[in-house]
């Protein structure tokens, strides 16, 4: 339903890379945009607001990086408040005046009849306007990087285009934008020789299974045609991201209009990652490259 506006959003950013001439930050200046607009579009959010949802969603994720946070010692709290109050105001309108879009839908969600309370309904339009971009911008950006370190790579997909259908998961897997997260075991349960302890701690981190070599046949090498692909980027079970079909769909396209209209494209000084140990992003990919 919104591939074709997912095209239109991509052809805009790739016009953007030509008015910036033949060099920009990638990162700054395409990445994170690019699925910021498709997603305040779904949402049926305005245009303007962006750089205030782009802001407050790097302020709340990267935590740690002093060039993200207005204020170090509030770790994201002020903008988080900030961006709930914000989505209040649009529960509020979107209750008053519904419309074709998935914040009104959201807004006006039922349970059992009943309508969702504003703690839940700001808690799910959070999660679509901040996980439904930053991941997305992440792997972007690093997919990028990727094919500029990896040319035949980044030669092969050029000359055949479809292969952004599996390259798009590769990329997921290769960037893995969430490194971990924390859980709680349930149960006592044994992986191998190792017993997890009901009670215990654990860390599941994605870089390191998304390179396990029981699972992929050469996980460090970067392989668009990669089949079967079975990365842990978009979670498992009921925590599967809702989101998949929509960012894999948002990066084969983005990639596919790049190589189609941009050629040459190298580093033009030190891709910058995000000070954080929960999201894998580049907020800085200085690259230069020539309009095709």
């Amino acid at each position: 339903k919104f591939e074709d506006r997912v095209q239109t959003i991509a052809k805009r950013f790739i016009d953007r890379m030509g008015e910036l001439g033949t060099e920009c930050d990638f990162a700054r200046d395409i990445a994170n945009w690019y699925p910021l607009h498709v997603i305040m579009s779904i949402l049926g959010l305005p245009e303007e607001d962006a750089p205030f949802i782009l802001r407050s969603t790097q302020a709340m994720l990267a935590a740690s990086d002093p060039e993200l946070q207005q204020n170090q010692s509030e770790y994201g709290t002020a903008e988080f408040e900030q961006l709930f109050a914000y989505l209040g105001t649009i529960v509020e309108k979107r209750r008053r005046e519904p419309t074709d879009d998935l914040g009104s839908v959201i807004a006006n969600g039922l349970v059992d009849g009943q309508a969702m309370g504003m703690l839940e309904t700001l808690s799910y339009l959070m999660l679509a306007s901040t996980a439904g971009h930053e991941t997305t911008s992440s792997s972007i950006g690093g997919g990028l990087l990727a094919l500029i370190q990896n040319p035949d790579a980044e030669k092969e997909t050029r000359q055949n285009p479809d292969l952004w259908s599996t390259g798009a998961d590769e990329i997921v897997r290769w960037v893995s934008p969430i490194r971990h997260f924390m859980r709680t075991a349930t149960r006592d349960y044994a992986i191998e020789d190792k017993v997890i302890k009901a009670g215990d701690s654990v860390a599941m981190f994605y870089l390191s299974a998304n390179r396990d070599e029981s699972i992929f046949d050469k996980p460090f090498e970067f392989n668009p045609g990669r089949t079967p692909n079975r990365h842990l980027g978009f979670g498992v079970g009921g925590h599967f991201c809702l989101g998949r079909l929509l960012a894999l769909t948002e990066i084969r396209t983005l990639m596919r209009e790049m190589q189609s209209r941009v050629s040459d494209i190298q580093l033009n000084g030190q891709p910058e990652w995000v000070q954080s140990n929960f999201v894998g992003a580049l907020k800085h990919l200085p690259i230069t490259y020539r309009m095709i």
